[in-house]
């Protein structure tokens, strides 16, 4: 599985409880009807809230993390790229200056 999966998964698992928590919350209401009070609909909204929290949670610091290490990555390639050009270029002038001689 690569990173940046956790990153974009755990949000859609908080938002998948969070809906599974107001339509409790709506069952809740449905069954108690207009007289329902609002203690009632704590459990729901405390999953809702519980599972949209947990689900950032992991994803804030699992795509940070992927970020920085995209860069630490992209930085090496890029000082590797320049010392591989530089190899080169002096492995090419070494070879035409034995050819001019």
């Amino acid at each position: 599985m690569q990173p940046w999966s956790f990153a974009t998964l755990s949000p859609l698992l908080g938002l998948l409880g969070t809906v599974f928590g107001m339509i409790e919350s709506f069952d809740v209401v449905a069954i108690a009807g207009a007289l329902g009070d609002a203690s009632q609909l704590a459990g729901g909204i405390s999953k809702a809230l519980i599972t949209t929290a947990a689900g950032l949670v992991i994803a804030v610091p699992s795509l940070a993390a992927y970020h920085y290490f995209r860069e630490r990555t992209n930085l090496f390639g890029d000082m590797l790229e320049k010392e591989v050009t530089d190899l080169v270029v002096a492995w090419l002038m070494a070879k035409e200056n034995t050819r001019a001689n």
